[in-house]
């Protein structure tokens, strides 16, 4: 356990009965939320189309038969 959060229970400690129980609920309704997630790191998928567009070229003969399979054909 670190030295702080050693602190921070002594502290709560001194309280009264009254006080400690609106800590803990504090802690308890802050556990029960959703963290906060920065959407600057989320992609979408509109984000992704295009994001390649003139970095990948096909060459004219993309479809015209391949020499290597020729005895296959």
């Amino acid at each position: 356990m670190s030295s702080s959060l050693k602190q921070i229970l002594a502290d709560v400690d001194q309280l009264d009965a009254q006080e400690q129980l609106k800590v803990v609920a504090h802690v308890i309704t802050g556990l029960q939320q959703k963290p906060y997630v920065s959407r600057k790191n989320q992609f979408s998928r509109k984000d992704l189309f295009g994001c390649l567009q003139g970095k990948i070229v096909m060459s004219k003969d993309f479809n015209s038969p391949l020499s290597d399979f020729s005895e296959y054909i």
